[in-house]
């Protein structure tokens, strides 16, 4: 007496198709807005959070101001009147 074992959902797959069952991406979300993120997008540690990078921009800007960001970036912050006198003294 022989058995009629089926065969596991993968084998059946394989034998029907000839490709297996494709793998599923490694995915999280964004904890701000729930957006889904995997492969190669970019995920920011904010503040303990994974956040997508329009979250982190707009966080920072939530955050910091304009000032701060361009110094922290390297930039000089001058304030106008300082400007006009060092581009006076150029001419």
């Amino acid at each position: 007496m022989c058995m009629n074992i089926p065969d596991a959902p993968d084998i059946d797959r394989v034998l029907l198709t000839g490709y297996p069952e494709p793998l599923q991406p490694h995915s999280i979300q964004c904890e701000y807005c729930g957006k889904e993120l995997f492969g190669e997008d970019s995920v920011f540690s904010y503040d303990g959070d994974l956040v997508c990078d329009c979250c982190f921009l707009n966080q920072i800007q939530e955050d910091l101001l304009a000032e701060d960001i361009a110094r922290k970036l390297g930039f000089r912050v001058l304030t106008a009147s300082r400007a006009a006198e060092e581009q006076e003294e150029k001419e």
